[in-house]
């Protein structure tokens, strides 16, 4: 398999995690209350008793993502690097941070999960001031790959006219 079909398979993999994790969000954890201004008590019970699905979620959403997204990057800049280079290799820079950064949030969303989870089965107000310590960790980790893919697919479209044929 060259690096061009990988990357097309990997832009496959890439839309999968999106949409299995949107399924996941509005089907099986929209008893969580994610994105709502319900109460942390409520959904860490729902975390603390859903561990596995919430550690397949993050994996999902985070992980795998992260993984296809570094083989997606390095065959768009294969692809780019001969008639714009310069801004292939900054693409692909901010591309690899991004991937970095999402492979780092998924990490620490599934270790914040089982810290808080074993907590909670001691001290369940200890595992909610933890847990309000995660989420604002998680909340700032999550926005900085954003930034990275902004830049990454600022640096593609720029190159859009120039994109060679296959």
């Amino acid at each position: 398999m060259n690096l061009q079909k990988a990357g097309g398979i990997a832009s496959l993999i890439e839309a999968a995690t999106y949409i299995i994790g949107f399924a996941l969000l509005t089907t099986l954890l929209a008893d969580a209350g994610f994105g709502e201004d319900g109460s942390d008590a409520n959904l860490l019970a729902f975390v603390a008793s859903n561990q596995s699905l919430m550690y397949l979620w993050n994996f999902i959403i985070y992980i795998v993502n992260a993984v296809f997204l570094v083989v997606l990057v390095i065959a768009l800049h294969d692809r780019l690097k001969a008639a714009t280079p310069g801004l292939s290799q900054v693409a692909a820079a901010f591309g690899l941070i991004w991937a970095g950064l999402v492979l780092a949030s998924g990490m620490l969303a599934n270790i914040s999960l089982a810290e808080v989870s074993a907590l909670y089965a001691l001290d369940h107000d200890e595992a909610l001031v933890m847990w309000a310590t995660c989420r604002k960790v998680l909340a700032a980790a999550t926005r900085s790959p954003v930034a990275c893919g902004c830049c990454c697919c600022a640096g593609l479209a720029c190159a859009a006219p120039v994109f060679p044929r296959a």
